[in-house]
């Protein structure tokens, strides 16, 4: 599970304030390690927060799921999650989506 969905799923709501990462988390989620790995990653959740909240990201027709083939998608983070087989299925990279079974990002 990438950085951004593992925070997602322990409830911490991420936010760009001014230049730098805002967080906030329900108290004790946070552990020193996930923080550490929060300010390596600072840069790669800052650009996935910058997409997400970008308007005009609306899944395309004629665009499939490298895993399963499906044609239907949930706008998340760091890109498109396939609904039918609900994995991460296409990312940004800068202004393109790439196809994650393809793709080297590592959060």
């Amino acid at each position: 599970m990438m950085l951004i969905e593992r925070l997602r799923a322990l409830g911490v709501e991420l936010t760009i304030e001014g230049d730098g990462l805002a967080f906030d988390a329900p108290e004790g989620v946070l552990s020193a390690e996930l923080i550490e790995e929060m300010k390596a990653y600072r840069s790669e959740l800052i650009a996935a927060i910058e997409h997400r909240d970008a308007p005009g990201m609306d899944p395309i027709g004629g665009v499939f799921c490298p895993f399963c083939r499906g044609d239907r998608f949930e706008d998340v983070y760091m890109g498109w999650r396939c609904v039918r087989c609900d994995r991460l299925a296409w990312w940004w990279l800068g202004e393109s989506l790439v196809r994650f079974d393809v793709g080297d990002l590592k959060l």
